[in-house]
């Protein structure tokens, strides 16, 4: 099963029934924006940890060079 499986059947026969519907709609989101589009076709057997953290990493990144705001001397450090 891919973790993209996993997830929309999480949605549908845990969050949907469990959670609140705008913590629901804010999952759903995070999934079908950013998690599925990165590693939905890996298998969850193979999934990895460094995926999820260069995933994490990448997101971070973006946010730091969109925002001037925000420090650029953040840094994600990852499993090693």
């Amino acid at each position: 099963m891919s973790l993209g499986a996993y997830l929309e059947y999480w949605l549908e026969n845990y969050a949907k029934t469990n959670l609140k519907p705008k913590t629901f709609a804010e999952y759903k989101k995070i999934i079908n924006t950013h998690l599925s589009p990165s590693l939905g076709n890996i298998s969850l057997n193979e999934l990895k940890t460094v995926q999820l953290a260069k995933l994490l990493q990448r997101k971070v990144k973006y946010l730091i060079g969109s925002n001037s705001d925000t420090p650029s001397s953040y840094s994600f450090q990852g499993p090693e």
